[in-house]
């Protein structure tokens, strides 16, 4: 080996040593800061923006004061996800709100999920994709939802994946402990799994949907009132 490939080889050697120790210290430095930032905000729970947040839906006087305070502990935390609180036959039991796919905090709506994913509640009505079906039809849709697969086009690739969502035009906070309920019900007849998660939205205020309008209108970047309109009627419902 000549004197030039051996200065070659130290120089390799000595760069591959280097992202070695500087992989290790910031790993060593994450954990630590990491575990650190946990211990704080757990001291710190009463905070309405620490970590393991608590929503009793009781102690909300709407649905949209419910869903504005989940979003602004997201504003500030996307993990973990607060728990939500509700009553169950007497008994106070909980779930985790899930991170809405129409971001509260950003500019642009969105994580995008495909809308056979998404399993909507509305008030009294069920909507995956283009089809709806009464609340009253809970147990049988979400059990046809839940093992479809990806096998109809119209239902969910996988239960994995399956969002279930929350859009209440209804304020009352009787009507959401009632949804949770039936949801929770419909899940436990069809899975032994638990209901881990649910996402909640709401209706927009007609000062955000005119916002929405410009927002679209500036994203489509032309004067096509007929996309428009579809694209705030999708918002709507």
């Amino acid at each position: 080996m000549n004197r030039k490939s051996r200065i070659n080889s130290i120089y390799f050697y000595l760069s591959i040593t280097t992202v070695i120790v500087i992989g290790i210290s910031y790993l060593t430095f994450e954990k630590y800061s990491a575990k650190e930032l946990i211990n704080t905000a757990e001291s710190n729970e009463h905070n309405p923006y620490s970590f393991n947040q608590k929503f009793d839906i009781e102690e909300f006087e709407s649905y949209d004061q419910f869903v504005d305070s989940v979003d602004a502990y997201f504003c500030k935390h996307i993990i973990p996800s607060p728990q939500i609180y509700f009553d169950h036959n007497g008994t106070k039991k909980k779930i985790r709100a899930a991170y809405s796919f129409q971001d509260p905090c950003s500019e642009f709506d969105c994580i995008l999920i495909r809308e056979r994913n998404i399993f909507h509640i509305n008030d009294d009505s069920i909507k995956i994709s283009d089809q709806k079906w009464h609340l009253d039809q809970l147990d049988s849709i979400f059990t046809l939802n839940y093992y479809n697969n990806g096998v109809k086009p119209e239902f969910s690739d996988s239960h994995k994946i399956m969002l279930i969502c929350i859009k209440n035009s209804n304020q009352s906070i009787k009507k959401l402990n009632d949804q949770i309920n039936k949801i929770m019900n419909a899940y436990e007849k069809t899975t032994s799994n638990k209901l881990a998660e649910i996402t909640f939205l709401r209706y927009p205020t007609p000062e955000e949907i005119e916002s929405e309008k410009k927002k679209i209108e500036t994203f489509l970047r032309k004067d096509d009132d007929e996309e428009i309109d579809h694209e705030i009627k999708t918002l709507l419902e």
